[in-house]
Order: structure tokens, then sequence, then C-alpha cells
């Protein structure tokens, strides 16, 4: 049988003792184990420095090895390149069985080689033998005899058959486990361009061979592609003959361990061969790596202001990379540099993040990952004007060569000028003073952004009809106006909007400061149309004003929420007073002409109208229709400011009341005046067959002072500046009593109804008066007496308004801000008959304020509201209905204030 040489690599060797070099001419070879039946020919049988590794002697059932005892990292690349002689065989023209090289686990420390024949010292052998090499990774085989590839053999895990003189490969393997045929040659070398080819010398030899009759030269590589190894074997046959490759490439399906051993092994059978290795080398190969380095940054950038760069690595194929190099010099323009580096794919940066210019850290990038660099920093004022140009690198580590270098730098280059103002130039059509995202100048006439710093202009944009964007380029730090104009002239300072337009936001210019970025938003919105303006005001003479002079005076108020309108023809828009009562309406010249347009509001009743504090056109009567308008001419690009209106709050006199009481007697019903504005009252009686009286509370202090007695109907009183006013600044209502005299013999059950009615003639304008009235209705009863009595008690500053009181009452007391006051009416039927459809009614005293939930009749608590019991309190007025009190009857009425 011929023999095999078993051809392996170890994981293992250092990279630093790369390149080896063994002659095995000497009686020595450091660093390699020999064994089985190897050994050295220096000096036995070939002379002293003429040596051979002799793997087997011409005898049956040898096998011999030699490996490198050192690992090497399985992430290199290696090259091996030995000759071999296979001579002196006993099979005929064949001898027996070959020779292999091997790679086993460089961790492996008890070396075991594998089985004699066609294991070529690789697989396992026969079942029961010992098995084949350690932890073996792969085996390339020079086969002489072919059963390295035959299944039947000693090689039992796949393979076509017996191919005498053929290159073949087998995997992973341990003990009796593994070493699958992988790939090979055919026949003498079939499949390649040197078929025919012997792996051996077939001619009998009693000595070695010369190198011109016989010569072969291995070449194995092993190169890491994708995370395994590709397999190449070539093979030269002559000493000046150039390499043929044989086998591969071959991609093996297995990765191998982390480091590996190298080594060799030669077996006989049957039959036999001298197994030879002379000329030993073993180099690293350039393993195959392609970075892809991408950098992207700003085209320009401002001086002072920020830059920012994003560098991506790539590891594009086909392998991993461990220790990749990364570096990056930002121009020194650019200061405070701070970077951070982040993988993706299972990538990693040695340093994850840093500071400075000089940026240098390694990189770990499984193949297909990436890392991305982000930098930033400040650039300089000083780079103003430069061009910065930005490189960043990136190269695979030692031993690995990048397939395309073209693109393991890229550079970005920046170009530091002053800073961007930019804006927008459009129509708010709403206007709101806000750019909405469909507003645009589309329609719009050319107009002219300017650029001033101080009393120059620097610059003029034209901005067309269109989107209306503008900007200015390279503005340095300062301070600038930007005024819009209808001309492009650098004489003309002064902003002016297009014919038939108005400035909406802002009025024509903007003042901004550049200092450390871009200024972008500087809009201007333009309003095509015309803008009126104008207060509507409360024109009833408060703090010092003149009232019903629809001129806006001494403290008058604005009135929030009115509706004011301009109309023309069938067009209309309408705008809501603020809360100082001021309104803008805009008027767009899409939807009103050259021409009369009427300014209106539904407020009454108005005191009339004015143009900027002049002009005024007063009512003509209450309600007066025209004194709700005004005219005026429109004319597209105007704006109208000043078109005030005066309106009043109406007088109220309230509530309308009924009652009963015998004849003769007297019954008061309690009533409230309330003017709207200033002026002269005059309450007058209409109907009615018994005697009325009246007395007004004119200070509206809450009680009926001396000189406030009751008076003859009709009588009159003043409303004048002095009338008490409520916060909001109306007029308060003020007590008004109407007193019944019901003469006797009046029958029980007669009626008697009269019509209390105020006329207000307004102040500073008496052709306009306001008309109220009320109706009291009285019955005449049976005979009865119905005394009340009130009093009053301070309960302090209660936490609980309606908690317990101990004080005691009285008929006067003291109080101050933030305490309890309650009063309680007692009332008594001192007749001989009952009195029925009994209502109690007392004003809520001014400066304070109702206790809810306080209210009470005969110790019962009653609702506050108009519901069904009998209790209510409504606009600053207690009501209770206590209905029929018998003769000798009483019960009282209570409830609580707050002093404000």
């Amino acid at each position: 049988m011929k023999r095999i040489l078993a051809l392996f690599l170890c994981s293992g060797l250092a990279l630093a003792q790369f390149p080896i070099s063994e002659s095995f001419m000497n009686s020595s070879a450091p660093g390699w184990v020999i064994g089985g039946d190897a050994q050295l020919t220096s000096g036995n049988p070939d002379p002293v420095g003429q040596g051979w590794l002799r793997l087997t002697n011409n005898t049956n059932n040898q096998k011999g090895y030699a490996y490198y005892d050192t690992a090497f990292p399985s992430s290199l690349g290696v090259r091996l390149e030995f000759d071999f002689l296979a001579w002196g065989g006993s099979g005929g023209n064949r001898g027996a069985d070959g020779i292999s090289v091997f790679l086993f686990d460089g961790s492996t420390s008890n070396f075991q080689i594998g089985d004699f024949g066609g294991a070529l010292g690789y697989c396992q052998g026969y079942a029961g033998n010992p098995g084949g090499l350690r932890n073996a990774y792969v085996g390339i085989a020079f086969d002489e005899w072919g059963n390295f590839s035959n299944p039947g053999d000693r090689c039992p895990n796949g393979g076509p058959g017996q191919r005498p003189d053929s290159v073949a490969i087998r995997g992973p393997g341990n003990g009796n486990t593994g070493y699958a045929y992988l790939t090979g040659t055919g026949n003498r070398l079939d499949g390649t361009s040197l078929v025919g080819t012997s792996i051996d010398y077939e001619s009998p030899a009693s000595k070695r061979p010369k190198s011109s009759d016989y010569y072969r030269r291995a070449r194995v590589d092993l190169l890491p592609v994708g995370g395994v190894y590709q397999i190449t074997v070539y093979l030269a046959t002559s000493q000046s003959g150039i390499f043929t490759q044989v086998l591969g490439p071959y991609t093996m399906p297995s990765p191998p361990p982390p480091t590996l051993k190298i080594g060799f092994a030669g077996s006989t059978g049957g039959s036999t061969n001298y197994h030879e290795i002379r000329n030993l080398s073993i180099t690293t190969l350039t393993v195959p790596a392609d970075l892809k380095v991408t950098k992207t940054g700003p085209a320009t950038a401002a001086p002072g202001g920020s830059i920012s760069y994003t560098v991506t690595v790539q590891n594009v194929g086909p392998n991993p990379l461990s220790g990749a190099s990364f570096s990056d010099t930002v121009p020194a323009a650019i200061t405070g540099v701070n970077w951070s580096c982040a993988g993706s794919g299972g990538a990693s940066c040695a340093s994850a993040s840093g500071s400075g210019n000089a940026i240098s850290t390694t990189l770990n990038l499984p193949l297909g990952s990436s890392v991305t660099f982000t930098i930033m920093g400040t650039v300089s004022p000083s780079a103003a004007g430069q061009t910065l140009t930005n490189t960043a690198s990136a190269y695979p580590p030692a031993n690995y060569g990048d397939t395309n270098p073209a693109d393991n730098s890229s550079s970005a280059s920046t170009q530091v000028g002053g800073f961007i103002v930019s804006g927008r130039v459009y129509q708010d059509l709403q206007p709101n003073g806000v750019r909405e995202p469909s507003e645009d100048w589309s329609g719009g006439p050319t107009v002219y952004v300017k650029l001033l710093q101080g009393s120059s202009v620097a610059a003029v944009q034209t901005v067309g009809s269109g989107m209306g964007a503008y900007s200015f380029a390279n503005v340095l730090p300062g301070s600038y106006t930007l005024i819009l104009d209808d001309n492009p002239s650098t004489s003309d300072l002064t902003p002016t909007p297009p014919a038939g337009w108005l400035f909406v936001n802002p009025a024509g210019s903007r003042s901004l400061s550049v200092g450390t970025s871009s200024i972008g938003g500087q809009d201007f919105g333009l309003f095509n149309g015309s803008r009126v303006s104008g207060r509507v005001f409360y024109d009833d003479g408060e703090a010092g004003g003149t009232a019903n002079n629809a001129l806006q005076d001494g403290g008058e108020r604005g009135v929030p929420s009115v509706t004011v309108s301009a109309n023309q023809g069938p067009n209309t828009r309408t705008a809501l007073t603020d809360t100082s009562g001021d309104y803008t309406l805009w008027l767009p010249a899409s939807l009103f002409s050259t021409g009369n347009l009427t300014l209106s509001h539904p407020q009454n009743p108005a005191t009339g109208s004015n143009v900027g504090g002049s002009s005024a056109s007063l009512a003509s009567s209450f309600a007066d229709p025209a004194a709700r308008q005004r005219t005026l001419t429109f004319v597209s690009g105007q704006s109208y400011a000043g078109y005030n209106f005066g309106v009043v709050r109406e007088g109220r006199l309230y509530p309308s009341g009924s009652g009963q009481a015998p004849s003769p007697g007297t019954i008061t019903y309690s009533h409230f005046y309330r003017p709207g504005t200033l002026g002269t009252v005059t309450l007058s009686q209409s109907g009615g067959g018994f005697t009325y009286q009246a007395r007004l509370d004119a200070n509206c202090n809450g009680q009926f002072d001396p000189g406030e007695a009751f008076q003859s109907l009709p009588f009159s009183f003043s409303v004048g500046s002095s009338w008490p006013r409520e916060a909001d600044g109306s007029l308060r209502a003020c007590a008004l009593e109407l007193r019944v005299i019901i003469p006797a013999g009046k029958p029980q059950g007669s009626i008697d109804l009269v019509q209390l009615g105020s006329v207000l003639v307004w102040a500073s304008n008496p052709s306009v008066t306001d008309s109220r009235t009320l109706t009291d209705t009285t019955t005449v009863q049976a005979p009865g007496e119905l005394t009340l009595s009130k009093q009053v008690r301070n309960c302090g500053a209660l936490t609980n308004p309606n908690g317990s009181c101990s004080a005691s009452f009285a008929t006067s007391i003291s109080g101050k801000p933030g305490e309890v006051l309650e009063y309680c009416i007692a009332y008594r039927n001192q007749g001989t008959q009952a009195v029925t459809q009994v209502v109690i009614t007392d004003p809520i005293p001014f400066f304070s304020a109702y206790v809810t939930g306080s209210l009470r009749l005969n110790g019962t608590i009653l609702t506050d509201g108009a519901d069904a019991d009998a209790g209510e309190v409504s606009s600053g007025l207690v009501v209770v209905r206590v209905g029929s009190v018998s003769a000798g009857g009483q019960g009282e009425v209570c409830y609580r204030v707050k002093i404000l």
C-alpha cells in the first residue's frame, strides 16, 4: 500500500514567531516534537548537515510525525511550503501510503497520532484502534496509495473510494469520531492541470533519486475568510518550475478553535516508501479584509457655532476584524472636541468616548458590523473664511490586507463663513401674526428685504411671488435690522408695504443680534386689504368721566366680548373685543371693494360713536340703531384706527311684589333700583287707589338713614358720580321701598294694583331716557297685626361660616373684613285674625357676601335657590315666603353674611 503524508495546521503559533524556516538537514530541529517512526537523517544515514526529516522508513506498518509545539491564533493566514520525497517503494511502480499536513487544537497537551496505512497518521483506523489525531481540525493528504479517500480502509467517514496519487482533505475529529472526507482530486491528480502526475517516485530505487530526476514541492495556503479557513493546495514538479494549483480554494465547513498547531505525518502499510520532508517554511499570509469609511459633515459652518461630524466604519468583509485602527485628527480650528463611538451588529470600540482633536482608538468589527463616531466641537471665530477639511481613516490589523484601500479614508470639507439669517415673506390670511404651514407669498407682488447694519444697507434680497423664502449668507456677528420695502434702493431705509397691503407682524422691521449661530424664522406677514380698529367702552362716567357723550374719558372701561361687524352689501367680517374692549377687523381686498362700508355692533343701549376721540355722534333716543353704527370709505391698503363705540348698561327696577294687609293698615314692598348710567331719575305711580309713598337708600349702605324718609310720588333724585359702583364698574343697585297705606273700610279680599315707574334722563344727552316699571299687588285681608324686629350678632372669623356662634344679638354692632355676621328677623301676629301670604324680604348689606346654606326659617335650613321651599337668595335680596301666621303666631328668619 502506498503511504500518504498528512499535513495538519495547529492554531497557537504566536505571531512574533513567524516566519518559521526549518531545513531539517541538521541533527536537531528546535521547537519541533518528532515521534513515532520519524527521525532526522543528518549523520545517519546521510552526511551531517545534508539530512531530511524522514517520517517512515521503507518498512511495513510505520507511522511517524513531527509537529511544531507552539500555537498560533487561528485568525492568521498561514502559508506552508516544503519539499517532500516518497521513494524506494515496495509495491511495484507504486509505494505506500503517503504524507499528511495537519492542524489540531493549540491547547492540546497530550498529543496522539492517528493510525498507519491509509489513515496517514490522521484518521482513526479500524474499529478498536486507539483513534485518530487528537483534537484534529483538518488533514491535507498527499496520498500515494489512495486509501485516504477510501471509506473501506482506515478513514471510514466518507469518501469516493481509493484514489491513488491524489490530494485530499478531511475535516475535524477526535478519537474514533469525525475525520469526514471533505474534498479531493481524482486519480493521478485527475481534474487538475497536472493530470497523470504521480505523488511519489515510482521507479525502483535503492537510493534517493536526484532532484533533477524527481522533484516535488508543496504549497498549502490557509486563509481565514468569514471566520473559517479557505484552503488552497499547490504543487511544483521541478526546481525551477512554478506552483500549479491542484486543489481549492476550499472553504472549511466549521470554524477552527482559537489557536492551532501545525504538524506532519507519514505512514506505510502492506506496501512501503521512504517518506521525507525538507526545506520547510511557514509564513503568514495577508488575510483579506475590506474596511469602508464614510464621513459626513456640514458643507458650511458659522464662526463660533457648533459643528458635528458623523463617521461610519463598516467591515464589508470577508473576515471579522479585531484590533482595527481608527484615527481622525480634527482641525485645530475646531475647539472643545468631544466624540463618542457606538457599535452595531456586535461591533465595539476600545474607547467609547473621548475628547481632544487627536482621535485614535481600535475597533472590533464582526463581519458585516459597523461603528459610528459622532464628533462634536465649536468652530473658532478665527476660522471665518477658511475651508476646514477633516479626514478619518481606518485600517485592518497587522497581517490583514484591505482589498479596497481607496475607501479606507473619508473626508468632509466645511466652508466657514458668517451666519445665515433667513425667513419668509408670507400672506397672513387669518391674519394672526403667525405663519401657518399653508401661508406663503404666492400671488404676492415683488418685495425687497434689506439687511441694515447701523444706517447702511449691507445686502438686499428680492422676494418674488412664490414661497417667499429669503436668506442672507455670511452674516458676521453683530446687531442688525431687517426691513421690508417696496423698492430695492439702498438709500431708502423706511419700511413700506406694497400698494394695497398692510404689515401684520412685524410692522415692517425686525431687530436682531447675530452671535454664535444662524438665525431663522425672521418672517414678515402682510395682509392684502385694510384694517379697522377701535374700542367699545362703557360710556357711564366712571372715575370722573363724562357720561353718555360717546367719548371715553375718566376711568370708563372697555367692554369685552362684543361682536363688531363690517358690512358692505352681502360681505361681512366680524371681530370680538378683547378684555380692554379693543377690536381689530381685517378686511380682505378679495371681499371688499373701494367704497362705503358700515361698522356696527349689537350692544344696547348705545350712546354713540367717535373717530379717534373726536367727531362724536350721539344717540337720539334709547336703543337708537344709528348709535351702534359708523360708516367709512374702504380703500385697500389703508389702516383705519380709532373707530370707537360707547355703550351703557340698562337700568333695572325690580322685583314686583304682592302682599296682604288689613283695612285700615300698611304694607311695605322692598325693591331695588340700579341705574345704567348717570342722569336724573323720576319715580312715579301709575294706577292704584290706595296711598303710595317711596323712599330710596340713596347711598346704598344697606339701610335707610334718617334723611331717607318716605316721600309722596312722584319724586326725583340724581344719579351722579358719587353713586356707588360694583367691582366691575357697574352702578350699584340701591334699596327702594314702596309703602302702601290702606284706608279704613276696604272690604276683605279687595285688591289694589299699582305700577311703579322710573325714568332716567341721561346726563349730557337729555334726549335719551331709560324707562323701567314694576307692579305691586296688595290684597286686603282680615284684621291682623304683624310686627317685625331685626337683630344682628358678630360671630367672628369662623373657619366654617355655618359653624356654631355664641355671640349675643344686638341692634347695632361693629365688624371688620373676614368676620361673619348673623341677622335674625323676628315676626309676630298681634292681631285677632290670621295673616296670610306673609313674605319677608331683606336686602343683603353692601360690602358683604351671603354665606351659602345659612338661610333658616324657625331653625329649618332653606335652600338658596328659587325652588319649591320657602327660601330664595337672589340679586342681593333674601326672600322667605312664610305663608300664614295665625293670631298670636310668631317665628324667626335668620341668615349669615361675611364682611368683605
